[in-house]
């Protein structure tokens, strides 16, 4: 008896430590032709798995066509009509889960020349308008623990173009965990009603499309 209660104890401890660990990311991404990369580092499980890759973008950008592609063909359901309906069900469930994801850093660096001293002033000046924009968007919508630090480098001698993005960010487990669960309920609920031809509820509930 002592036993059992024992082990049911551990499980309900580790479930606990899996769900409130936080799970960080960090990403950087530099656009410098013909050097474009982006690293990703992932660090979990308190400090004991750590995970790094680095990609060039293209490469990236073509896995991430691919697995869509495979998708999109392993399932005849999923295309942009049916998962747009989903999307918009989770909408909520979705901003809720991104509004706890804690940011603690944002850089993001650019140099900019076109030629000339004028046309760079201008093109630097667009640039730094443009990048005030995002992040005051981003700023209402998700939650820094830090101000993002923005930099436009004007470069008077030639023509160049060139980007830094770091950004890290930390997350819960627990909160990864519950928001997969109801997509993939969400998504297969559709696809019974799909697959039932019981289409009405779902238009119901985005508002119709």
């Amino acid at each position: 008896m002592y036993i059992f209660l024992m082990i049911v104890l551990c499980i309900i401890a580790f479930t606990l430590l899996i769900l409130i660990m936080n799970i960080k990311f960090e990403f950087i991404i530099k656009i410098h032709t013909p050097q474009n990369t982006i690293s990703l580092k992932i660090i979990t499980l308190y400090g004991l798995v750590r995970i790094k890759r680095e990609f060039q973008l293209s490469e990236f950008v073509s896995k991430l066509n691919e697995r869509e592609q495979d998708f999109v063909e392993e399932d005849s359901t999923a295309s942009l009509d049916t998962i747009f309906p989903v999307l918009k069900v989770l909408y909520k469930d979705i901003v809720m889960f991104i509004k706890k994801i804690k940011i603690y850093i944002l850089e993001w660096s650019s140099q900019i020349g076109l030629g000339d001293a004028a046309s760079s002033a201008i093109g630097a000046g667009t640039v730094w308008s443009i990048k005030g924009t995002i992040i005051a968007f981003l700023q209402s919508k998700l939650n820094f623990k830090r101000s993002p630090e923005i930099k436009v480098i004007p470069d008077f001698q030639g023509f160049s173009a060139q980007t830094y993005i770091k950004c890290m960010l930390k997350l819960k487990a627990g909160n990864a965990i519950w928001t997969g669960y109801k997509v993939l309920k969400t998504w297969k609920n559709y696809r019974n009603e799909m697959d039932t031809g019981k289409y009405d509820h779902i238009k119901q509930q985005v508002g119709g499309f």
